[in-house]
């Protein structure tokens, strides 16, 4: 059984051969080449036929193109992220606070840091952004490969696609409506109702996602219970969480 934590993680910085969705934070990454047949297989494709992820996405670009909703929208996403980069270092008896990923095999995951702050968590991605002479914007961030994407305005918002076919849908939200230029700004966009994209002008990045969590005596719970429920326990490396009975990661406290 794969990890909420580490599909979560590659949720919110995440590359794919394909469409790129994301769903609730709880239930991580969504990579379905059919979404990509399917959205173009209309007027413009009758016959439906196979297409590359790289001619899928070129499709829904010119399907989708069109003039974007630049009005602001409600969102938490810089408040979320404040909230979690202020977060004091976890105390290692509980979830609170700011911790680190242990994986199964010693590694500790640093780029990025999960916050527990009572009854929600955060996860923290950070990363740099520069728009290219070209038009285009280089996103270097974990999961993203360090890409150059072009951008098309879609009635959506703005479609971030490379060659290789894979897609970041991003919504304007709040602040600077940058990616309608090509100089470096202080806005927030969003990726599904999950993941924001908070881009500064200094040419930094984060991704930030946020949902609710419930800590018990033995389980800890990550948003949905139905799909988000593990075992827990303090252990001499961490927090240690694991479901039935398989350990999936530890938690190591971080400043």
């Amino acid at each position: 059984m794969k990890s909420k934590f580490i599909a979560t993680l590659l949720c919110a910085a995440l590359a794919s051969a394909s469409l790129i969705g994301c769903g609730d934070a709880a239930t991580g990454i969504s990579s379905d080449a059919g979404a990509i047949k399917e959205e173009a297989s209309g007027d413009e494709n009758p016959e439906g036929e196979e297409l590359t992820p790289a001619e899928g996405v070129a499709k829904i670009n010119e399907l989708q193109a069109g003039d974007h909703d630049a009005s602001e929208k409600e969102n938490t996403f810089a408040a979320d992220l404040e909230a979690a980069q202020n977060a004091s270092e976890g105390s290692g008896d509980t979830f609170d606070g700011k911790y680190h990923i242990k994986l199964t095999d010693g590694t500790v995951v640093e780029d990025n840091f999960y916050a527990f702050l009572g009854d929600k968590y955060s996860i923290v991605t950070e990363g740099t952004y520069s728009f290219d002479d070209d038009g285009k914007i280089t996103i270097d961030i974990p999961g993203l490969n360090n890409a150059a994407y072009d951008i098309t305005e879609t009635t959506t918002g703005f479609n971030l696609s490379t060659e290789d076919g894979t897609l970041l849908p991003l919504v304007y939200m709040e602040g600077t409506d940058g990616l309608v230029g090509t100089e470096n700004f202080d806005g927030v966009y969003s990726m599904g109702e999950s993941t924001g994209y908070i881009f500064h002008k200094d040419g930094t990045m984060e991704t930030v996602i946020t949902d609710n969590l419930e800590v018990k005596k033995k389980k800890l719970i990550l948003g949905d219970e139905s799909a988000g429920t593990y075992e827990w326990k303090k252990t001499d490396e961490g927090l240690e969480v694991s479901t039935n009975g398989t350990v999936l990661e530890v938690f190591v406290p971080t400043e």
